[in-house]
């Protein structure tokens, strides 16, 4: 008999980004999310491309409606390597994790032929139905994510043999952060993502966010594709929002920014952290 891994509350009602967390007896979708909505799709290539078997390793985005699948059966999921074939190319993947939490500093590579070792060139993000993109420290069971690399080659993942690290620290990314101003980013559902305007000059591809998801997904970033701008003039897109949309500086600001739509209409003025905008369409 197999063991049952439960996901509860992993999957939730709307769009998920998930993985195997064992190894099923039956790897056809139906028989792996049986109350999903939509046949699941990965990213690779610099495409989404849809999947009827899944395999371990990769991420799928997956859609819920009131009721979702709660447990799977299958084989512990320890170990991911070349046996695998989870092969990923250069830029944003899709990637899935094992049966116990992983630290994403044992995320590793293995060569492609002769080609050199891929070099992770990102943080890890994965996607919440309300927030969507979030960065991790940590690869939960059940749920996928992104990686950005340099280079071709397969995923490898071995369960720690020793107690987990803590977060992985980024001081210089800390330091933007911790001086940049926050703008938090909420519709009339309550889906919300925080950006951020810097002061400091950054480095994008540090707060380079992954491809934009399908239309119906929430999503909110600047124009260059971040969540962190250091630009004099931001703008701002986003999708999968129902109106109004309400922008809040979290914090006092020496500057001052005039929301704009599209067509130029003018929707307030965000200042010294206490201004609410909201608007129906956003350039600021």
């Amino acid at each position: 008999t197999y063991p049952l891994v439960v996901q509860y509350p992993v999957i939730q009602k709307g769009w998920n980004l998930l993985s195997l967390p064992v190894r099923p007896a039956n790897n056809h979708w139906r028989m792996v999310y049986p109350r999903a909505i939509n046949i699941p799709f990965w990213f690779s290539q610099n495409q989404y491309q849809p999947s009827e078997n899944l395999s371990v390793g990769y991420g799928y985005y997956v859609k819920y409606s009131d009721s979702v699948d709660r447990q799977i059966a299958g084989v512990r999921l320890l170990r991911i390597d070349r046996n695998d074939n989870v092969l990923l190319y250069d830029g944003w993947n899709t990637i899935g994790g094992l049966s116990v939490p992983v630290s994403i500093e044992r995320i590793q590579f293995e060569n492609y032929g002769a080609e050199p070792l891929p070099q992770r060139v990102s943080g890890v993000y994965g996607y919440r139905t309300d927030r969507g993109f979030v960065e991790v420290s940590e690869l939960t069971p059940g749920l996928g994510y992104w990686i950005k690399i340099r280079g071709k080659g397969y995923l490898k993942l071995e369960a720690p043999g020793t107690p987990r690290t803590g977060i992985v620290r980024d001081e210089e990314r800390e330091r933007v952060l911790n001086t940049s101003v926050p703008v938090s980013v909420r519709d009339a559902e309550g889906k919300e993502a925080t950006l951020y305007l810097s002061s400091l000059p950054i480095d994008r591809e540090r707060f380079e966010l992954p491809p934009v998801p399908p239309a119906e997904l929430f999503d909110v970033r600047f124009a260059s594709g971040t969540y962190v701008e250091d630009g004099a003039s931001p703008i701002v897109r986003f999708q999968g929002v129902q109106h109004p949309v309400t922008l809040r500086l979290e914090r006092s600001a020496a500057a001052e920014y005039t929301v704009i739509d599209a067509a130029g209409r003018s929707w307030g003025v965000l200042r010294n952290g206490t201004e609410a905008v909201s608007y129906t369409h956003l350039r600021a």
